[in-house]
């Protein structure tokens, strides 16, 4: 494998120096685990974008395995359904219920919305079923640049308010999901009141929850951190959710492999959205220290060196930026093609014009879709007065469709100027 940090993980293969989600998912297949029970998965859910990468620039050889563990999950979750439609017992639900979390952190969110035999309705469970369906179908559309709907977990919440034997996992579950969602998208203005009196209810859930046992512990640092993008509960609210989301989170000890992985993988996630709130407040040697951490946490990651790498690009610090770049680019997806780009940006700013160009030509193969080298070449060309190639550049991007629709008016303007 060329990414065997990553890859290995994946197919359900152990390597000595993976990182958190690959040896997650390499302990889970190769030990067998039973997923009658409840399963505390990593948080961050793949794009679908991130699997396309990894086929793309992984050997075929992991392409070939990859198809083969994605075709025994879709197996194992559809007889899982079959088992469910014929006996609703709580182990069969749960099980059942694993496979939809797992097909969603292998890309296969479009097949839960497409296959019929996931439209069964189930008891008990029922929330966390709906949940992890409407959450799919949001995956969907965020993987493909779509407008996302809430209707669907705006409607399972509002059940949440009149019925009393729902439990407060399946009700913590769905609210900070429809909370992160809202926030993080912030584009539905029309549900501004309802959103904030779900993030009512799930303070008061979470303020009256015991944080006697790891799961419960779990899901108050992950809630903390969702309630921290309430921004209309003002800036001292977010700051002490943030403080009570990562003081929690630091003092979750696990007792099994997957509580250990769970557990420093939610630090991580923390330490990544409070880098972005301290850099916000212009706290940057604050953001730096999350930063690296987050690198520590997971070394063989390509996330932490990536947003370490911006952060120091965006504070004109391109040498320090530079080695951040290219380690995301060897540790591989996601955002390849990205970490290229910018690791050519680095080059140029630092006044390595040549070996900045070869980056930009590196990027652009590693993502075909990425406008922003070609157009720093098409720049760099005329700036050296070496006009036919800014021709030949201006040429290629006229005659790629997705990439001449991404040109804004004045880029147009200028590239119609060199083709006449």
């Amino acid at each position: 494998m060329i990414f065997e940090n990553l890859t290995c993980g994946y197919l359900g293969k152990k390597h000595e120096n993976a990182t958190l989600n690959s040896r997650f998912y390499a302990e889970m297949f190769s030990q067998n685990l039973s997923f009658r029970e409840i399963i505390l998965f990593p948080q961050r859910i793949p794009k679908s974008g991130f699997f396309q990468e990894l086929v793309a620039h992984e050997s075929p050889e992991f392409m070939k395995e990859f198809n083969d563990i994605s075709s025994m999950i879709k197996k194992n979750a559809i007889a899982s359904a079959n088992k469910v439609s014929f006996e609703q017992s709580n182990s069969n639900l749960r099980e059942l219920i694993n496979w939809i979390y797992i097909m969603m952190r292998y890309g296969l969110s479009q097949e839960i919305i497409t296959n019929k035999v996931y439209e069964i309705k189930i008891e008990p469970f029922n929330l966390e079923f709906e949940t992890a369906k409407e959450t799919a179908k949001i995956e969907v559309c965020l993987s493909s640049g779509a407008t996302i709907d809430l209707t669907g977990l705006i409607q399972l919440s509002k059940q949440c308010l009149t019925q009393t034997n729902i439990p407060s996992r399946e009700e913590i579950i769905l609210l900070n999901r429809l909370v992160v969602y809202f926030y993080r998208h912030n584009q539905f203005s029309e549900y501004k009141n309802i959103i904030l009196s779900f993030a009512q209810r799930l303070i008061d859930i979470i303020e009256h929850q015991s944080n006697d046992t790891f799961l419960n512990k779990i899901y108050a640092s992950v809630v903390y951190r969702g309630l921290a993008m309430v921004i209309d509960m003002g800036k001292a609210f977010q700051q002490d959710c943030l403080d009570k989301s990562e003081q929690i989170a630091r003092n979750i000890i696990g007792e099994t492999v997957f509580e250990e992985i769970s557990a420093k993988e939610n630090l991580l996630t923390l330490l990544q959205t409070k880098s972005k709130w301290t850099m916000r407040n212009q706290d940057y040697k604050y953001t730096e220290s999350c930063l690296l951490e987050m690198i520590d946490l997971d070394k063989h990651d390509s996330t932490g060196y990536s947003e370490l790498g911006l952060f120091y690009s965006n504070n004109e610090l391109y040498q320090d930026a530079l080695p951040m770049f290219k380690k995301a680019i060897q540790l591989g997806p996601p955002a390849i093609g990205m970490n290229a780009y910018y690791y050519g940006k680095c080059l140029e700013l630092s006044g390595n014009i040549e070996m900045a160009m070869t980056a930009f030509y590196e990027a652009a193969q590693l993502d075909e879709q990425s406008l922003s080298p070609w157009i720093d070449l098409f720049f760099i060309y005329i700036n050296a007065n070496q006009g036919y190639l800014a021709k030949k550049i201006a040429q290629h991007i006229f005659n790629t469709a997705i990439l001449k629709e991404q040109l804004s008016d004045e880029e147009v303007i200028k590239i119609k100027s060199i083709l006449c």
